[in-house]
């Protein structure tokens, strides 16, 4: 068995205990390779248990983008939506009838009066 090991000490366990541990500190878009080995009573260690492994996946950051329109118009999506960090979302802006967009503030600063708004690489 090549590479290096990691020993996680655990306390006394009998056989009903199935013990979970977590492993910190690993390598995003990395295979990590397991086998455990068990001490009984008297000190004797067991053989390696069959190797598994675990690809650890990259962390994708998820953001709220919530929108609302005002009286005499409709934004869509309208409300709370989800998007992962570096993707786009687009809103569509539109006046009912007898109304025109004014204004659409983005954070609180003028867009302008546009029809669409894009957010862009959300970070």
């Amino acid at each position: 068995m090549g590479g290096s090991g990691i020993e996680v000490p655990l306390e006394d366990l009998d056989d009903s205990d199935n013990p979970i541990f977590t492993l910190s500190g690993l390598s995003e878009n990395m295979v990590y390779y397991l086998a455990v080995t068990a001490y009984n009573e008297q000190g004797s260690e067991s053989g390696y248990s069959n190797e598994v492994n675990h690809l650890v996946e990259p962390v994708v950051n998820m953001y709220t983008i919530t929108s609302s329109a005002g009286s005499g118009g409709s934004i869509t999506p309208s409300g709370a939506t989800t998007v992962s960090q570096d993707s786009s979302q687009v809103y569509n802006i539109t006046s009912e009838a007898g109304y025109h967009v004014a204004d659409v503030l983005v954070d609180g600063s003028s867009a302008g009066a546009v029809s669409s708004y894009t957010f862009n690489n959300v970070t």
